[in-house]
C-alpha cells in the first residue's frame, strides 16, 4: 500500500480517499464562500496519531474558510464561520493544483516520481 508523508502533519493513510475527497470539497467550499477555486487554498490540521488530518479551505487572508474533517469530507461546524484553531493548522498552503497534482501521483505515479511540495510517497507493506 502506498502511504503519504507531509512533513507538518504525518502520515495521510487512505491517500486516493483522502485527496480526492479534499478535492471534491474546493468545489464545496467555492459555492458556500462564493469564491473560486483556484482563489482558494488548503490548510492541514496536526490530527492524532492514525487519523487521516481534518483541513480547512479558505481565501489566501484566512478570513473566509470552510473547516472539514479528514475522515467524513463534511463541515466540521454548522456554521461555515467556524474556523480549525489557528495553532492546530499547518503553516503550509496548498491550492486544487496541488491536490490535483497529489491524487494523479497517487494514481498512477511511480516509486521514483516526485510528489507536488509538501508530499513524500512512500510504500509500506
Amino acid at each position: 500500500m502506498r502511504a503519504f508523508h507531509i512533513p507538518s502533519v504525518g502520515d495521510i493513510h487512505h491517500p486516493e480517499a483522502f485527496v480526492t475527497g479534499v478535492l471534491r470539497n474546493f468545489t464545496a467550499a467555492a459555492q458556500m464562500l462564493g469564491a473560486a477555486i483556484d482563489t482558494l487554498q488548503l490548510r492541514l490540521a496536526h490530527e492524532g496519531h492514525g487519523l487521516d488530518p481534518s483541513y480547512q479551505i479558505g481565501t489566501a487572508d484566512g478570513v473566509d474558510a470552510v473547516a472539514f474533517s479528514g475522515t467524513t469530507h463534511e463541515p466540521l461546524f454548522d456554521d461555515v464561520t467556524g474556523h480549525i484553531a489557528e495553532d492546530r493548522l499547518s503553516d503550509a498552503t496548498y491550492t486544487a493544483e496541488h491536490v490535483r497534482a497529489w491524487l494523479d501521483q497517487i494514481r498512477g505515479g511511480g516509486p521514483g516520481d516526485a510528489l507536488s511540495p509538501g508530499m513524500r510517497g512512500e510504500t509500506s507493506y
